[in-house]
Formats: structure tokens, C-alpha cells, sequence
């Protein structure tokens, strides 16, 4: 069976999944749209609504202590947090519209907001 050639049939199929492939990615993760606000949040609950476009620090208290956000240019990110593994330092960072990143034990949250977000979920 492994040694087999490919039929008319099998080829079609092939190049049928391979188009439906590309076309799920360029709909789906393709056209990313930049946001233009993030919202913070601490333990779910709102904290505050900043530009994009504005440049700065901020300094948000959660659960553990102080983390720091940076905005640039209108993108945001985690400069630093007193959590150990650093995944929210990691992840660098985010610009578009739907994108969120979290620093989970020190309950802070940044989410991207913007006219077309990318995700409706979140996946750790």
C-alpha cells in the first residue's frame, strides 16, 4: 500500500484540500487588521481603556505586584512582571485587533480592540 500511485481521483482531492487550505488562512489569519485601543484588565474586571497611538508606561497592580506595559507606536507590551515564568514578557508584542495577552498569575490582561478582530478565543 505505501508503495501505491497516486490516482486521478486522489491528485484531485489533493489539490482540492491544498486550495482549501490556502483560502481558510488568507479569510481567517491573513487580513489582520491593526487596532487602535487596548483595554487592561485585572482579574477580569475592567481597568482601563488606553490609545494605541499614544506612547508610555504604565504601571498596573495585580495579584502578585506591579507589571509594566509599554505602548510603542501603536503596538503594547509586558516590559516586566513579578510572575516566574515570564510568558507575558515572551510574547512580545501585539498590534491587532482581537490579539490579547495575559499575564495569568498576576491576574493582568491586555486585549487589542479594533473594527475586525482576529479570534473569538483564547488558547493557552
Amino acid at each position: 500500500m505505501l508503495g501505491q500511485k497516486l490516482t486521478a481521483g486522489d491528485r484531485l482531492l489533493l489539490v482540492l484540500a491544498l486550495i482549501l487550505v490556502a483560502t481558510l488562512y488568507v479569510v481567517y489569519w491573513g487580513q489582520s487588521i491593526y487596532g487602535n485601543q487596548a483595554v487592561i484588565a485585572i482579574a477580569g474586571k475592567h481597568w482601563r481603556t488606553i490609545d494605541l497611538y499614544e506612547d508610555g508606561f504604565y504601571e498596573v497592580k495585580g495579584a502578585l505586584g506591579i507589571s509594566q506595559l509599554e505602548v510603542h507606536d501603536g503596538k503594547i507590551r509586558f516590559v516586566s512582571s513579578p510572575c516566574d515564568t515570564k510568558q507575558c514578557i515572551h510574547t512580545g508584542w501585539i498590534q491587532h485587533s482581537g490579539e490579547i495577552v495575559a499575564c495569568v498569575p498576576n491576574t493582568v490582561s491586555v486585549r487589542i480592540l479594533g473594527p475586525d478582530p482576529r479570534f473569538d478565543t483564547m488558547n493557552f
